[in-house]
């Protein structure tokens, strides 16, 4: 095989439709400001002489040079087989706006779009379009989104929720000409310490009050 990029290659689409099965998993959390940070991870499934051989191709370094973008920076980049002997490749990122990831190179399959809902609230949206270069029909190829929110989420369309994480799932016969994520949620209102250091306050004055009773009652009753 060519020397290729890792990230939505035609190349290696073709190849992990005819002779493997390629899971890709993107974990998130969105912040209130848009901020978050994002786990991708591929793993394949396949005849082991290609397995191998992307392990031999994925360049770290390559990745970072080729897909470093000002949308994000990247955390951690690591790849291996794991407990099944399956060949993945993970990457971590964090970002400031996840607006900005629509435009890197990276994410060139998804459109984000963060934006202000109903009063208070925020709304996140993610299309995912599908991969041109394989059948429609075709198997093979499986998508998982996890994300968790800052805040109580007032509306989603995921097709599952574990605890605070919720969950999407297609297989390439499911996206079709394009899916949607969405999810609107309301942040928790800020702590407000003024109350928390009033209390403390009061409770420091109240002890210091009834150790001052005390004291006087037991001066008191010694003169007597």
């Amino acid at each position: 095989m060519k020397k290729l990029s890792l990230f939505w290659a035609p190349v290696l689409l073709v190849l992990l439709l005819f002779s493997g099965c390629l899971e890709y998993t993107q974990d998130g959390e969105i912040n209130r400001d848009g901020s978050g940070e994002m786990k991708i991870r591929y793993s394949f499934s396949g005849p082991d002489m290609q397995k191998r051989e992307l392990a031999g191709q994925y360049d770290t370094l390559n990745i970072r040079r080729e897909h470093t973008n000002e949308a994000y920076t990247f955390k951690k980049i690591s790849s291996g087989f794991d407990e099944k002997g399956n060949w993945f490749a993970e990457i971590e990122i964090a970002f400031k706006n996840v607006n900005d990831l629509s435009k890197a190179k990276m994410f060139n399959r998804f459109e984000f779009n963060f934006t202000d809902g109903a009063a208070g609230q925020y709304k996140f949206t993610q299309y995912i379009r599908p991969p041109s270069d394989l059948n429609k029909g075709g198997s093979g190829f499986d998508e998982t989104f996890y994300y968790r929110f800052d805040g109580e989420v007032v509306s989603h369309n995921a097709q599952k929720v574990e605890g605070d994480t919720y969950i999407w799932h297609f297989a390439l016969n499911e996206i079709g000409d394009g899916k949607y994520i969405e999810a609107t949620f309301a942040p928790a209102p800020p702590f407000n310490y003024f109350y928390l250091i009033a209390g403390c306050v009061v409770v420091v004055i109240a002890a210091v009050w009834v150790l001052i009773k005390r004291k006087m009652k037991k001066e008191s009753t010694a003169e007597i």
